[in-house]
């Protein structure tokens, strides 16, 4: 597979991704179920004050659902990449870096922030292994 395809299927795995999400805090249930399948175990995350390694499907599941409720708490009306970027490494690794727009009900920006995200690409098809929030 050349880079090309693999470029355009990680893009296609990348917007269904963000399609579930949207509808998943859209529905303001706290539901992370339907995120699961985008996710690898153990999958870790950075930000400026914590790293973190999630080692298990309830892990992930609680960290989704404290994130989907804490913007259910927002008033989430959705959110817009802007910027986004996508370097294969090769046909199983890529890296992918949006800065996201959050939105409320009435279409006001509540929050902006840039992730990057690191896939690879499984027997089970593109998992997320990590995330990193930048400065």
């Amino acid at each position: 597979m050349s880079h090309s395809a693999t470029e355009t299927e990680v893009r296609s795995w990348f917007d269904e991704y963000v399609q579930t999400f949207v509808r998943c805090a859209g529905s303001k249930s706290g539901d992370a179920e339907p995120l699961q399948k985008y996710i690898h175990t153990p999958f870790s995350l950075a930000t400026d004050d914590m790293f973190l390694v999630l080692g298990s499907r309830e892990e992930v599941a609680r960290m989704l659902g404290h994130e989907l409720t804490q913007l259910a708490r927002s008033n989430y009306g959705g959110s817009t990449a802007i910027e986004p970027t996508l370097q294969v490494i090769n046909r199983r690794a890529a890296v992918i870096a949006v800065t996201w727009s959050r939105t409320d009900q009435s279409g006001a920006e509540f929050q902006r922030l840039r992730v990057s995200y690191w896939v690879v690409k499984t027997d089970a098809g593109w998992r997320m292994t990590s995330s990193a929030v930048h400065k």
